[in-house]
């Protein structure tokens, strides 16, 4: 049950058997809970009851890290498992006995770990933990360098509530703000536009006219056939190759890569030599900005997000160590 200050009940979930232990998370009132039935499980419910992950994890006692949302579990047969918000694994050390309690420090990441069994305390650091610049790009995320270099760099921010939401879809307006300020260092210095708009569709007014119209100074854009820009379409890995590979050829842009022979090409079968970005993303294979699937495709079709975006710029600038 999930209670109010003053008692009132605010939500009850049922479906449990036998509750060891239940842990909240202060940042987003999220939950883990350990229910050793027969087939125990741990279950992580987010703070409206609905179920966000379920695993037969046998346990005694869970504490989460309000800091990046993972949990610490002891196991009945005396073993640590860090488990990240979704559920995956991150660490584990089977040094312990069966009988121990832990206390989180969402500062270091480091957890204080009381071992009754042999009456010792440990302190205990998290192989590769780091701080995040946002809460849900936490430091076991798969682009959470990329994404702190482009923050960094002043190419990416947040959002009004804190967070990155790196799995929302870039579209052609936002994509042309990290293109400019990643060519101009930062969003300082990309130019104030002050001449007649090149694109109807992105008028004096608009939000990112600065960046559109620097995009088209480096030659990086120039529309659609019909004059427009189309600000609000999402981009694609097919697009995106041809922003990201024209930027860096900037300003010659296309002009540059006129002449641009794969030394190596992939030849996707999806991205074959007469396909309209094919110069675009066997250039940016080839300079180690994009690569295909495990299925051997490139998949131009699919909608880039806000995490992949991040490691294409951080890659195609040189922004990582």
């Amino acid at each position: 049950m999930h209670l109010a200050e003053n008692g009132t009940e605010l939500l009850r979930v049922s479906g449990f058997e036998n509750i060891y232990s239940i842990s909240v998370n202060s940042r987003d009132g999220s939950c883990w809970v350990i229910d050793s039935r027969l087939d125990a499980f741990l279950v992580h419910l987010a703070e409206d009851g609905t179920e966000l992950w379920r695993g037969v994890v046998e346990g005694h006692e869970v504490v989460v890290n309000p800091a990046d949302g993972s949990c610490w579990l002891n196991n009945t047969d005396g073993l640590i498992l860090h488990l990240a918000e979704d559920g995956t694994e991150l660490w584990r050390t089977s040094s312990f006995g069966t009988d121990w309690s832990v206390t989180v420090n969402p500062t270091d990441g480091s957890v204080w770990v009381a071992d009754r069994d042999v009456a010792q305390i440990i302190h205990l650091v998290i192989p590769g933990w780091q701080p995040s610049i946002f809460y849900d790009v936490p430091w076991y995320f798969w682009a959470f360098d990329e994404t702190g270099a482009c923050y960094n760099a002043g190419i990416v921010g947040g959002y009004g509530d804190g967070l990155y939401h790196p799995e929302l879809a870039v579209t052609r307006d936002q994509m042309a703000v990290y293109i400019s300020r990643a060519l101009a260092g930062g969003d300082e210095y990309v130019p104030e536009f002050t001449g007649t708009p090149t694109f109807p569709d992105v008028p004096a007014a608009f939000w990112a006219l600065d960046h559109v119209e620097y995009t088209v100074a480096q030659n990086v854009v120039t529309g659609y056939e019909d004059g427009t820009y189309h600000p609000e379409y999402a981009v694609t890995r097919d697009q995106m190759a041809v922003y990201v590979a024209r930027a860096m050829v900037a300003p010659t842009g296309e002009a540059a890569l006129a002449d641009y022979v794969p030394a190596d090409p992939r030849n996707f079968p999806d991205v074959a030599s007469g396909f309209w970005a094919y110069t675009h993303v066997e250039y940016c294979v080839e300079n180690g900005v994009v690569s295909g699937y495990l299925d051997g495709l490139y998949h131009p079709e699919v909608v880039v997000t806000r995490d992949q975006m991040a490691v294409y710029v951080a890659r195609a600038f040189g922004l990582m160590p």
